[in-house]
């Protein structure tokens, strides 16, 4: 028996062959509807092309599957950002997109429709949950639900230096800090300090005394913060560096003469313990000082009469200088043992370099 098909156009069908036969069912397209004869057993041949585009055009879309779906993190920290991780499958190969919505204790959050979770209500306890739809372009698959809950979120240090930022020997060195608890919670700090690498203080002190310390020695602190149940991030601070500390004359010069010549000893400190060198920057004529030992001396005669200033230096290695001025005033010749003064002596100390020996 022969075979025969029949197209159905808006005109009617139209055979194209003569034998009879009897039609199957329409394969319905879009703008042409096909009617397949079947007469016989043969009526469609194995590799005939017809039967593979037939069979083609029956394929059904596979719906997408979500695979698996997080909160993270888990639980949600107030100082994290939220997202939901999701892994999905789709038999076709399709490219899968999915809807997100958002729920905080089993209210919708308008707007809450993204992967990631932004809401600035959030609190310890709350219970955060979302609703993820698959979706392959064509057809949405089964909705896949996951929860979290807001546990206690550490405290965090936001800023933390150290002052002086140029400390000397001898200064106390302290921690400045900025640091905020989402929940509102106490904050507590453990000061971790360290000199040269070597750690050398640990635990609540947020100052660090100096005495011992030498110059050059580089400081610097390792701060923790903690409430009452977890631990933060440790912030390690900037480094400070003890720079050379300027001398300091302690002394003051005499207000008498006993006998003989006007004679002051200069006395100066640094902390350092560096030498110090003295000289005179201004001076009568015949006044004289020791560069080593800061003495100094003068001989008076009957003819010394009116008013002279002095100014003296003590000096480090490092060319720190300490100033010390005073005037000596003589109405008349110093017929006697007693010397005085215009005024009292006024001291003053000028740190004139004040890193030089970390420069060099």
């Amino acid at each position: 028996m022969g075979r025969c098909r029949a197209i159905l156009t808006s005109n009617g069908p139209t055979p194209l062959c003569s034998s009879a036969c009897t039609l199957a069912p329409l394969l319905v397209f879009t703008g042409l509807i096909v009617l397949s004869a079947g007469c016989s057993a043969d009526s469609v041949q194995p590799g005939d092309p017809s039967s593979a585009k037939a069979g083609s055009s029956l394929s059904v879309n596979h719906l997408p599957i979500i695979q698996s779906v997080r909160i993270q993190p888990d639980p949600i920290v107030l100082n994290r950002p939220v997202s939901a991780v999701t892994q999905g499958h789709d038999a076709d190969g399709d490219l899968i997109t999915f809807r997100h919505q958002w729920k905080v204790n089993g209210q919708i959050v308008e707007g809450a429709t993204h992967d990631i979770f932004e809401w600035h209500g959030l609190k310890r306890g709350d219970h955060v949950s979302v609703d993820v739809t698959p979706y392959d372009g064509h057809t949405a698959g089964a909705v896949a639900h996951t929860d979290a809950i807001v546990g206690n979120t550490p405290p965090d240090i936001k800023e933390l230096v150290l002052g002086p930022e140029e400390p000397k020997r001898g200064d106390i060195v302290r921690a400045t800090l900025s640091a905020f608890d989402p929940d509102g919670d106490p904050i507590h700090y453990r000061y971790r300090w360290f000199r040269n690498e070597s750690e050398v203080a640990d635990g609540e002190e947020d100052a660090l005394a100096t005495a011992e310390f030498s110059r050059g020695d580089v400081i610097f602190v390792e701060l923790t913060p903690f409430d009452e149940t977890t631990k933060g991030k440790a912030r390690v601070s900037g480094p400070v560096v003890i720079i050379n500390s300027h001398p300091v004359i302690r002394s003051v010069p005499p207000d008498k003469i006993e006998r003989g010549p006007f004679i002051y000893q200069v006395l100066a400190e640094d902390r350092d313990g560096d030498p110090l060198t003295y000289a005179l920057e201004a001076a009568p004529a015949g006044m004289r000082i020791d560069r080593k030992s800061g003495r100094i001396e003068w001989p008076l005669s009957g003819k010394t009469v009116g008013s002279f200033r002095v100014r003296v230096t003590a000096t480090d290695p490092y060319d720190s200088h300490a100033y010390q001025e005073f005037d000596l005033t003589f109405a008349s010749a110093p017929t006697v043992s007693r010397l005085h003064f215009s005024k009292a002596p006024s001291v003053h100390t000028r740190l004139v370099t004040q890193n030089r020996a970390l420069l060099e």
